[in-house]
């Protein structure tokens, strides 16, 4: 199953750089054009379940071959598919938020590798969207910068980066109420699905595929 979603995920990414980019920015439009990416997007019913944690790998491993200042211009869309108050598009277009989660993880690790180097409009909209107050997720993203931070070994410039970013003190003693399984560390892509939702979405995407 892994290998046919990698499969899918390659070949698109092959035939449009940008797909990923559009997934996030127009994803009616996105998998309009594309049946394969239609076809897991109508088969993933969960967030939080072994295949889209497994989708989100692989497409923040694809996002991996961006480079920073390619990946940037799209950050207020991916946080966008999350703090929409449509939340019936929400579900319709699950892969957008993969993808969304996916691309947020790779922004945040190049972020903080970029930051010295980063614009202050950069550093404005970062400061801008982390003060939204009462969202979950906006809450979970936060604590995911910090963490991302806290990997990284200069003390000295903890210190200048908390002065810029002041909501990062609030992450020490934040009680997180939503933090997707998929923001943990990407992975192997080699892993087992729990043997229900392997064979129910084995059957559903490579029967609609034919690949």
């Amino acid at each position: 199953m892994n290998s046919i979603i990698e499969k899918i995920f390659t070949i698109e990414f092959q035939q449009n750089k940008e797909i990923f980019f559009m997934l996030m920015k127009n994803p009616e439009e996105s998998l309009r054009q594309s049946i394969r990416l239609k076809t897991i997007n109508d088969n993933i019913k969960v967030i939080d379940s072994n295949i889209a944690e497994l989708c989100c790998d692989i497409i923040q491993k694809i996002f991996s071959k961006f480079e920073f200042n390619e990946l940037s211009p799209y950050f207020k869309y991916a946080i966008e598919s999350f703090v929409q108050e449509d939340l019936l598009s929400q579900q319709i277009f699950i892969l957008q938020q993969i993808t969304s989660i996916a691309f947020l993880k790779e922004f945040i690790n190049q972020f903080w590798k970029k930051y010295f180097s980063l614009s202050s409009s950069m550093i404005k909209e970062i400061n801008d969207i982390m003060k939204i107050n009462n969202n979950s997720f906006i809450q979970s993203i936060r604590f995911y910068f910090a963490l991302e931070l806290n990997s990284f070994d200069n003390i000295k410039h903890h210190e200048i980066i908390k002065e810029e970013f002041t909501w990062l003190d609030d992450c020490k003693d934040m009680k997180i109420t939503y933090l997707s399984k998929l923001f943990k560390p990407i992975k192997s892509i080699n892993f087992e699905f729990e043997a229900h939702e392997a064979s129910l979405s084995n059957y559903q995407i490579c029967e609609n595929l034919k690949l």
